[in-house]
């Protein structure tokens, strides 16, 4: 990923989150980053595995080019 679509990513999700601080979830975050740059969302050709994280709930969701479909990791399991 070039350095100017580093800029724009990055400047995408900080207005993302801006403008839904206070009732950001998981959902509106699979969301956002599964939308092309071009529709809006913060998606390129470039990104191969996305991620969610939630640490106070040990969670991750993951989706890779394989799996269209976010799995959910529950990561209680792991360290308890």
């Amino acid at each position: 990923m070039s350095h100017i679509m580093s800029i724009d990513f990055l400047g995408k999700l900080f207005l993302f989150a801006k403008a839904n601080k206070g009732s950001l979830n998981v959902d509106k975050i699979e969301e956002v980053i599964a939308t092309p740059m071009m529709e809006g969302g913060v998606l390129d050709s470039g990104r191969i595995y996305q991620v969610v994280a939630v640490p106070k709930d040990l969670a991750v969701w993951l989706r890779t080019p394989s799996n269209l479909d976010w799995q959910k990791i529950d990561l209680n399991r792991v360290f308890y």
